[in-house]
């Protein structure tokens, strides 16, 4: 959970400091640096973070159900938001 924890500070800060998003749910082996899991929930959507055996996995889903089309428009309209303020912290503004 440790190194979990620390990617998801290290690069995954906005998740972490938006308030919009919450961690929902984690999972964790008796290891404290392998096997474990840690689910992120916003509005649009939900991040899960994976250590299996010391490799590290992100998979992003939708929160919730709405037309495919809307769906899809408003996800991609915040990840890419999370991208580009992302971008800034590490490079600073356009």
């Amino acid at each position: 959970m440790t190194r979990l924890l620390e990617l998801l500070l290290k690069y995954l800060e906005v998740l972490y400091l938006d308030p919009k998003y919450r961690i929902t749910d984690s999972t964790t082996s008796d290891s404290p640096t392998e096997n474990a899991s840690l689910r992120v929930t916003g509005d649009i959507a939900s991040w899960q973070v994976i250590n299996d055996r010391g490799q590290m996995f992100v998979a992003v889903a939708p929160s919730r159900l709405d037309t495919a089309d809307s769906i899809a428009e408003t996800s991609c309209k915040a990840l890419i938001a999370l991208e580009e303020a992302k971008a800034t912290e590490l490079f600073g503004p356009p």
